[in-house]
């Protein structure tokens, strides 16, 4: 079985793909311009890959997409994409699934699935701070993107898995999904990576009744562009 996966936040879809190819899954991993966090990059997860020396199982089309009139780089992208069994998928890989024709899985990262509700999205423009510029970029994304996002999870994905509760009735049952959606929950084997108490940090936090970690990254160039990381928290 042949799987290409799409759409990469915080790297997900490079960490998917070594993991399917290690169980012995011929997976393949499509990347393009569509961020401007290189967090969402490879070559920031691996210091030992970069944009000129990539494995052969990832491709990369370096040119931003915009599906209504797809440039000939996106197009490619898409035709490539095309040659595959099924396709998992998240970000705006629904719209490419669609325009490649391949059966696909979609596991939602947030805004992806919650964008279905324009009006909601259109809310939020006035409701952020940012410059003029942003809120048209965005205003133009909402009007582009969604249209086509929103057909291709209503009509074309086979199935669509999401882990925030939040979204089941906000979206998947607002928006007619509940028949082809699975929630799913994240199935760590803590045991794995036990290690031993750290005396300092007893000693350090010993006075408070709750400590909260947040798993995320540290990535402090893209402060206020992206709220993933420790240093929003």
């Amino acid at each position: 079985m042949k799987v290409h996966l799409y759409g990469n936040t915080l790297n997900n879809s490079y960490n998917l793909t070594i993991f399917l190819r290690e169980l012995g899954i011929d997976a393949h991993f499509f990347l393009d311009n569509h961020s401007p966090l290189q967090q969402d990059y490879p070559w920031w997860e691996d210091k030992d890959i970069s944009v000129s020396n990539l494995p052969d199982w990832i491709h990369y089309f370096p040119a931003k997409p915009f599906f209504l009139f797809p440039g000939k780089t996106i197009r490619n992208l898409i035709k490539e994409f095309g040659k595959c069994d099924i396709a998992l998928v998240c970000g705006y890989g629904p719209i490419v699934a669609m325009k490649a024709k391949v059966p696909f899985v979609f596991y939602s990262a947030g805004s992806d699935l919650n964008c279905l509700d324009v009006k909601e999205e259109l809310i939020s423009i006035f409701r952020t701070k940012s410059t003029i510029k942003a809120k048209i970029l965005r205003l133009i994304k909402i009007l582009t993107f969604t249209p086509l996002q929103k057909k291709a999870l209503q009509q074309k994905a086979n199935r669509i898995m999401v882990g925030m509760g939040y979204q089941v009735k906000s979206y998947v049952n607002k928006f007619g999904l509940a028949h082809k959606t699975t929630k799913h929950r994240l199935a760590w084997d803590i045991n794995k990576y036990a290690i031993k108490p750290n005396t300092t940090l007893t000693e350090k936090y010993k006075s408070f009744d709750i400590v909260f970690f947040m798993i995320a990254r540290h990535n402090f160039s893209s402060v206020w562009l992206d709220i993933k990381g420790n240093d929003k928290f």
